[in-house]
């Protein structure tokens, strides 16, 4: 017994990426070992005899994205013809294509890729939530345990995706956490680094910068909007109880109750047709930025001009009637597509009648947080021009769009409408009535999005990793959100502190010295150049692009909008 051979395998992870090396270590009481390594298609990949030393043996092997992706097999055969094997899987990745999983079943919420080695200076990354919450991916500082603005995903709703490009140093680390739950942490490395997943839990510091209060905001929201739209949007804007502006709108489907009798005998042919109807209903509200109020059976309520200045109305209700007239047409395609379903499986359908209806007007109306008066959260609205779309959504027959005179006037030169009649709205009084026919040649068609000014994130940009003073350098930056008189800025803090602000000239009123950046909810790109000075300070600094905003068109009084920092290195 004493002479038996024994041995162990193992390797420092079960995962790899491109430009990862796998370390493959063990401990057996022979004098050599022979380590194997095979691709997904079982063909030799390397071989290797090594010599063991105290009992100990250590073998490395770097992979690139030559490399197949797939499941790896790594073989350890000792002189006797003993052998082991183990398993790992490796990802392939060409430049700009790696994919970090947030799953909410797998080790109690937490990145499932803790630590992603990253293969080149400049990579893109996406974010994959696959749970049921919220989450962000944001960069922290690992001294302070505060975001450090390196990047920031904004909120990524449950089964969607956030695709960031990273800028990252050779041999620099970035950690990064949920702001909704901190402590889910990450970290991207490049160059060698003895990673381990301890190493992430030393930041017990690190901060919720979203309190408890805020993040029971974002679910309220959340019911409401859509992730990306709750990203640039502040809760006391649409919570705020007050008296807005607003285009209100009811869609019905005519004749559903009908359908509802020979469908009862199977509520899996009604309930995933109501799926389809709701999931349609929240994509086209969003599109053309409105506030899904609630569904009501086979009823929807929605919002337009919650978040919006009130003289942007005429644009508003612009939006409102393109969202209803392209939920006609999806739900032409949503209703073929269901009809021939249930004629599979349900004999007498053929003389069913089913249409989306809606009702719009346009009239001040009380909104905001009206739930919470009585302790359950729902953001709304009541008031008579609430009643007065809902009747007008009872009073539309097939798939009849009707709308009130309020709503037509701020409408008319860009769509065909028709009067059909004055009728007595009950319990409100008698109203003239128009259906929308279609778009007009004459007005402009395409949805015309106007959020609040003074929002917006960069959703790309460039800084060199490595800039030389007194040369000139070229920064790049594409900013997506809404300015009035706003401009962009280049700012170095140097290795003592010194810090120096470059204005992007092209975005300056030279004459009045003031941003002259108009953009409403629009991207705005630039590049230009810059020469830094020699007297800054050389080493590692931190710069920064950002775009900010001249607040009363005054130059000591300014708003910053959007901001995107980098560790870089003076030289």
């Amino acid at each position: 017994m004493e002479n038996q051979s024994y041995y162990s395998l193992k390797t420092d992870k079960t995962e790899y990426v491109s430009g990862e090396t796998i370390k493959i270590s063990g401990i057996t009481n022979n004098n050599t070992i022979n380590i194997q390594v095979y691709d997904p298609s079982d063909c030799l990949l390397n071989s290797v005899f090594l010599n063991v030393y105290s009992n100990i043996f250590t073998y490395n092997m770097k992979l690139s994205n030559k490399n197949t992706s797939g499941n790896y097999k790594i073989r350890s055969i000792l002189d006797d013809r003993q052998e082991k094997f183990h398993k790992i899987k490796f990802s392939a990745y060409n430049y700009g294509d790696i994919e970090i999983m947030i799953p909410g079943y797998d080790e109690s919420k937490t990145f499932a890729k803790k630590i992603c080695a990253i293969p080149s200076e400049n990579i893109k990354i996406t974010w994959k939530n696959m749970d049921s919450d919220l989450h962000t991916a944001t960069s922290f500082d690992q001294h302070t345990g505060m975001p450090d603005g390196k990047f920031d995903t904004g909120f990524i709703g449950p089964h969607n995706v956030s695709t960031l490009t990273i800028d990252i140093l050779d041999n620099e680390k970035i950690y990064y956490f949920c702001k909704l739950h901190p402590w889910e942490k990450g970290v991207l490395y490049r160059g060698d680094w003895d990673a381990s997943s301890d190493d992430l839990y030393r930041f017990d510091s690190v901060h919720q910068t979203i309190s408890k209060e805020e993040t029971k905001k974002l679910n309220i929201l959340l019911r409401h909007l859509e992730p990306p739209e709750i990203d640039s949007l502040k809760f006391d804007n649409v919570s705020n109880i007050t008296t807005r502006l607003l285009t209100i709108v009811f869609w019905d489907i005519s004749g559903f109750s009908k359908a509802c009798r020979p469908l009862d005998i199977s509520s899996d042919l009604l309930l995933n047709f109501l799926r389809d109807y709701f999931d349609t209903a929240k994509k086209i509200i969003s599109k053309y930025g409105g506030l899904r109020d609630k569904f009501i059976g086979d009823g929807v309520m929605a919002l337009f001009g919650m978040q919006y200045r009130e003289d942007d109305g005429a644009h508003i209700a612009k939006n409102e009637v393109l969202d209803a007239l392209e939920f006609r047409t999806k739900f032409q395609d949503i209703k073929s597509k269901w009809m021939d379903e249930w004629k599979r499986f349900i004999h007498d359908m053929d003389d069913l009648q089913i249409d989306l209806k809606c009702g719009i007007n346009t009239g001040r109306v009380i909104s905001g947080n009206l739930g919470a008066l009585c302790g359950l959260d729902q953001i709304t609205a009541i008031g008579t021009h609430v009643n007065l779309a809902s009747r007008f959504c009872d009073l539309a027959k097939g798939r009849q769009i009707l709308v009130s005179s309020t709503t037509k006037n701020h409408i008319e030169r860009s769509f065909e409408i028709n009067h059909i009649g004055k009728y007595p709205i009950k319990n409100i009084g008698k109203y003239d009535v128009f259906e929308i026919i279609g778009t007009s040649s004459l007005g402009q068609s395409s949805v015309i999005q106007v959020p609040e000014l003074g929002h917006g994130k960069f959703v790309d940009w460039k800084i060199p990793p490595k800039i030389v003073r007194g040369e000139s350098t070229k920064i790049f930056a594409k900013f997506l959100g809404s300015v009035d008189f706003g401009f962009f800025t280049f700012c170095i803090t140097d290795s003592i502190g010194e810090v120096k602000f470059f204005e992007d000239k092209s975005s300056i009123d030279s004459y009045l010295n003031i941003g002259k950046l108009h953009v409403k909810n629009d991207i705005y790109s630039n590049e230009w150049e810059f020469t830094i000075p020699t007297y800054l300070k050389p080493g590692k600094c931190k710069a920064e692009v950002a775009v900010y905003e001249d607040t009363n068109r005054l130059m000591n009084e300014r708003n910053r909008i959007a901001f995107a920092q980098k560790e870089i290195l003076l030289v």
